[in-house]
């Protein structure tokens, strides 16, 4: 017989915690104390109704009734335990006892319901996992119903750095549909990150451009570091939406990130100076992403301006020094410089021109919040693909 696992014995709590929410446990279980629902190494073996290895203790209405939402969850998963019987009828006559019988009776059919569906006939998106592991495809934490989300929102939360970001992605998309299917009450830290890793996020430039030069310094292979470093240049100097405002490119650079860390043991260092790469690149929320793609632009000198505090630079200034043609090219009235137009006509100016912006801004009193080095051409598309496809290896 396997040994099955009650509440005494569960140490995380999760079950407890499941049982409690998602089968509406009555009040006198929410109520009850630790060594109600619990029981203690004092209590007679006669207390348990699995006596020989005191489990399911059945001393109290409220640990009766836990002990048979563990039990009947055991019952789902090992249908064949020759002695789940005799253990389910002892509860049944403690709940005869406690005047409980119909609460428990309930509760064996909310947990019969609850695993319904033979995982043989469920389809691949009613799975977290799902992938080929060893040649051979595996599913693995069923999303059936509001419990088991929440279970796999739990276990998911605690060991997604153990596989790679395009599986970990497909995970987190996979809860979170069925968090929406089902309502499962999913908030919280868990929520924000099945939300960052299912990449429904986005982050600044400067705070990309940090995520990969931290990594540059453990990256043995010189060849290597030099291309992140140029990749960490072209984040730095194209328009953000080019970059880790277009979804594409975010995940790409993502997985990239994640390759890397692998492959030279970074990830022993998340929580010092690095972060998992989605929880850098996808930190910020839809609505505070829009607002980045407006705020800041960046020039072929490396220097990275907050874009309002710029367009607050004299148009007569622009164009008494700069000349007329850029100056028409940055505002849409002939007063004021436009934020949308200055976006996307300052980071083409010509290095010289970029150094003399540079200056009109310093003089008067607006200072890059960021300066890198600046990258002579960047990255094309396809080299940036090259970069992903050499760290993916």
């Amino acid at each position: 017989m396997l040994t099955p696992l009650d509440q005494a014995h569960d140490l995380s709590g999760r079950q407890v915690y499941l049982a409690t929410t998602a089968y509406n446990a009555p009040d006198y279980v929410k109520q009850a104390s630790a060594a109600d629902l619990y029981g203690s190494g004092e209590l007679d073996t006669a207390a348990y109704a699995d006596p020989g290895r005191r489990l399911f203790p059945h001393h109290t209405p409220a640990a009766t009734w836990m002990s048979s939402a563990y039990l009947e969850t055991f019952r789902q998963e090992h249908p064949a335990d020759s002695g789940i019987q005799m253990i389910g009828a002892r509860l049944s006559k403690a709940a005869e006892a406690h005047g409980i019988a119909e609460d428990v009776g309930q509760l064996r059919e909310k947990v019969a319901a609850a695993h319904a569906d033979p995982l043989s006939l469920l389809s691949d998106r009613d799975f977290a996992f799902v992938a080929e592991v060893e040649g051979r495809r595996e599913r693995r934490l069923p999303l059936r119903n509001a419990l088991e989300v929440k279970a796999a929102s739990e276990w998911f939360s605690r060991h997604r750095g153990t596989f790679p970001w395009d599986l970990r992605q497909d995970m987190a998309r996979r809860i979170l549909e069925k968090q929406a299917a089902t309502g499962a009450a999913v908030g919280g830290e868990q929520r924000e990150i099945l939300e960052r890793t299912a990449g429904f996020g986005m982050c600044s430039k400067a705070a990309a451009v940090q995520a990969i030069t931290r990594r540059v310094p453990h990256i043995s292979d010189r060849e290597t570091a030099a291309e992140f470093t140029k990749l960490a240049e072209l984040v730095s100097t194209r328009r953000i939406e080019q970059t880790v405002g277009n979804a594409e490119f975010r995940e790409k650079l993502a997985a990239t990130l994640d390759k890397l860390d692998r492959t030279y043991g970074l990830a022993t260092r998340y929580g010092e100076d690095l972060t998992m790469p989605e929880d850098t690149l996808c930190s910020l929320t839809e609505k505070a992403a829009s607002a980045v793609l407006q705020q800041q632009v960046a020039t072929t000198t490396g220097a990275v301006f907050d874009l309002e505090k710029l367009a607050g630079l004299p148009l007569a200034t622009i164009r008494d020094y700069l000349g007329d043609d850029l100056a028409n090219a940055i505002t849409e009235d002939g007063l004021f410089i436009s934020c949308e137009k200055a976006a996307e006509v300052l980071p083409t100016l010509p290095r010289p021109d970029a150094e003399l912006l540079e200056q009109l801004a310093a003089e008067a009193g607006i200072k890059p919040h960021m300066k890198v080095a600046a990258a002579n051409q960047g990255f094309t598309r396809q080299e940036l693909l090259q970069l992903a496809a050499r760290a993916a290896g």
